[in-house]
């Protein structure tokens, strides 16, 4: 089987392929950058009107997971991907000769949906029209993910070959509907939808409202009301665990970065990325912060001050 390489940043990338025949890449995508394969490069996320635009943008390159140019590779020769989820799976899965089954004709609707989720996000997964089955093959994947692909360092190169192999061997079991991992699928999406009920304060316009207890109860990938299932623009959650306010958007706005602001709220010790972002560690901004936070959202949104004070 072909060696499978993680490399999480772009200089860790570069270094490795100046010591290293790399003769694939898989979706090694750092921002606007792509690191290219000696052989092929599988990548679709660059901007529009650009060499590595994909086909949802109305460029020409399809998802890794759905690309058949994908060439084979030998036992032995290397592949590098930045990241490990279903989509870079199904591309790495392409060059390995004993996989093959995975792609066959009749699979072709679950790829389709897997690179359907990759470029729109899981969270429109409701508007897909996907059939049934494969929505609940894809639920089983990301069950069998989340139990078995283990964290990988940020500041290292990880062979992930044997993840690779694992990935490959589970997907098998999945497409051919294997009622254990078919269950804990539907396990996984009966609590998504209790965490989406039980952190849901409400709806003011574009913004979800949420409020969780527990650290472990992560919402803020939630844009989907429980109440109606219409996808929101943003999502405001406060956790009182942790005293934290995180503000997420489900996908870019131009000129709206989250990062910019938490910090304007509380500072540069505030902090995260464009498309989300939280108050500072160890302070607890209470509800209070939750509130501010929503107004300057739905301001910068275009919204003006909500017609009601209060969240909940």
């Amino acid at each position: 089987m072909a060696r499978f390489h993680l490399a999480p940043s772009l200089e860790l990338a570069r270094e490795f392929i100046d010591n290293n025949y790399v003769c694939l890449t898989v979706e090694a995508e750092y921002g606007a950058a792509v690191v290219e394969g000696e052989r092929y490069t599988a990548a679709h996320h660059g901007p529009a009107g650009t060499k590595w635009a994909g086909r949802h943008i109305g460029g020409t390159r399809h998802s890794p997971c759905c690309d058949e140019e994908v060439p084979w590779l030998d036992a032995g020769e290397y592949a590098l991907v930045s990241h490990v989820d279903l989509d870079t799976f199904g591309g790495c899965l392409r060059a390995v000769p004993e996989f093959q089954d995975l792609f066959a004709i009749e699979r072709s609707a679950f790829w389709a949906l897997a690179e359907w989720v990759d470029v729109r996000g899981p969270h429109r997964l409701a508007q897909s029209a996907a059939f049934e089955d494969d929505l609940r093959r894809l639920r089983a994947f990301w069950a069998w993910s989340k139990a078995e692909v283990p964290r990988h360092p940020r500041d290292a190169v990880t062979e992930v070959t044997a993840v690779v192999q694992q990935a490959g061997e589970a997907l098998r079991r999945i497409l051919a509907d294997d009622t254990e991992l078919l269950a804990a699928g539907e396990a996984l999406r009966m609590a998504e939808a209790e965490l989406n009920r039980r952190t849901f304060l409400g709806r003011r316009g574009p913004v979800v409202v949420r409020e969780s207890q527990a650290a472990r109860d992560f919402c803020n990938h939630l844009y989907a009301a429980p109440n109606d299932g219409e996808v929101a623009l943003a999502v405001c959650a406060y956790c009182e665990e942790t005293g934290a306010v995180t503000i997420s958007l489900c996908e870019p706005v131009p000129g709206i970065s989250c990062r910019e602001l938490v910090q304007e709220l509380w500072g540069p010790e505030a902090g995260g990325h464009d498309g989300i972002a939280g108050s500072p560690r160890g302070l607890d901004v209470g509800a209070e912060g939750l509130e501010r936070a929503v107004r300057l959202v739905l301001d910068r949104l275009g919204w003006g001050p909500p017609t009601s004070p209060e969240v909940w």
